[in-house]
């Protein structure tokens, strides 16, 4: 929609399949790029002038319904030219982060958040991470990281308190690269990956 004039410019009809439901969606910062994300779990990345698809993360083939569906996307700042970043939520409050290159056709997950909200129910308000020794051979705002094997056994869970993370949001400016994480009942995660 033209905000200034209330004309619709495009629609897509469809953009994830038929009858598969947009959960979440995202603008880059230049204004160029969209991305949506869909029920399926199915991640987008669109031309925001011609409405043009780009590039897609297709469903996995053992993936169960509903299972991925997206509840927040977020652009990342790419540290290297024609590459795209995605962190997203998903339903089951897993964050992960997504990659596509120019060249390349299909967005890919190339890092997972570890799930501490189980650690943080007993009462600890810090939780160690380690960098995870893993080769890559590409560049990432956030390193890879794993929970530190003490603290997981530890680790007592309520089925009665809900630990899904609902909410995420991303501050990510010269010096910090910080997640913002909100549960379903009431705990408030911040991560901080300079300086974990």
């Amino acid at each position: 929609w033209e905000l200034e004039t209330g004309l619709q410019i495009y629609q897509i009809l469809d953009p994830h399949g038929f009858s598969v439901e947009l959960t979440s969606a995202a603008i880059d910062e230049t204004g160029f790029l969209f991305a949506t994300g869909a029920y399926n779990g199915t991640i987008k990345i669109w031309d925001f002038g011609s409405g043009q698809e780009m590039k897609m993360l297709p469903e996995g083939k053992d993936w169960k319904e509903e299972e991925h569906s997206l509840r927040r996307l977020v652009f990342l700042k790419a540290q290297e030219k024609h590459q795209y970043l995605i962190l997203t939520l998903e339903r089951d409050g897993k964050i992960k982060m997504v990659q596509g290159k120019e060249e390349d056709s299909y967005l890919v997950v190339i890092w997972e958040l570890p799930n501490v909200v189980p650690l943080l129910q007993d009462g600890t308000h810090t939780v160690h991470l380690k960098p995870f020794p893993k080769h890559r051979s590409m560049r990432i705002p956030f390193p890879d990281v794993q929970l530190v094997e003490k603290s997981v056994s530890q680790c007592v869970n309520s089925p009665d308190i809900s630990t899904e993370v609902n909410c995420i949001d991303l501050l990510q400016v010269e010096g910090y690269n910080l997640i913002a994480a909100g549960t379903l009942n009431g705990v408030i995660i911040l991560w901080d990956f300079i300086n974990f």
